[in-house]
């Protein structure tokens, strides 16, 4: 009975946790990205 409950929150728990880590490492990319466009600028 328990278990039936607690399910479905841990599924959803760690789908909050995925799409959370996922969106950090969007920003992550989409910040090395603003910096390699930078980094081409001043080089050529």
């Amino acid at each position: 009975m328990i278990k039936l409950q607690t399910q479905p929150y841990n599924q959803q728990f760690k789908r909050n946790v995925y799409q959370q880590e996922l969106a950090g490492i969007e920003q992550t990319l989409m910040n090395s990205g603003e910096c390699w466009r930078r980094i081409e600028d001043k080089v050529f």
